[in-house]
């Protein structure tokens, strides 16, 4: 119960950590997308109720403050966490070099996915041009912040099960 409570505010926490903080800190073409790597974290720790949960719920926050086509987190999101956690049960998971992976993997085929969203709308001139040369930065500091983020996650899940009993 105290996990669905706290689920939006630990989501939205993550979602303005990512839109305005980091923005900040980091350059321009540089975004560490923390939903994202929120959304793989839980494919690897939660199960699958629970982390389709924060999938689709991160994939809503994610569209409401910065997409201008509505619904392309909601999906991605998903398709993302599904494609990880049919993977991570095939392998050892508790590993950061994997973990890092596993994030870098994941942003890149989200990257990937939201250039042919653009390319098939024929939004060339903002996003397909930006897209090649920031890809492999973002996906590598998002893999560089995974392990960390799986950190925090451990102690969330640890949190919510202390409450629990």
């Amino acid at each position: 119960m105290r996990y669905c409570l706290s689920l939006p505010f630990v989501i939205l926490m993550a979602a303005v950590l990512q839109t305005s903080l980091l923005n900040r800190f980091l350059p321009v073409y540089i975004n560490c997308d923390v939903l994202l790597i929120g959304t793989v974290c839980a494919a690897l720790r939660f199960p699958l109720e629970r982390g389709l949960l924060w999938a689709l719920l991160s994939g809503f926050v994610h569209d409401c403050l910065t997409v201008p086509f509505p619904g392309m987190y909601i999906f991605i999101y998903p398709l993302i966490f599904l494609a990880v956690k049919i993977l991570s049960a095939r392998t050892y998971t508790t590993n950061p070099v994997l973990i890092a992976l596993f994030v870098f993997a994941a942003s890149v085929l989200a990257s990937l996915f939201l250039w042919g969203i653009y390319r098939l709308v024929g939004d060339d001139a903002t996003y397909c041009s930006l897209i090649v040369g920031a890809v492999l930065a973002q996906s590598l500091t998002a893999s560089i912040a995974s392990p960390f983020a799986m950190t925090i996650v451990e102690r969330y899940e640890s949190f919510s099960h202390a409450e629990a009993t």
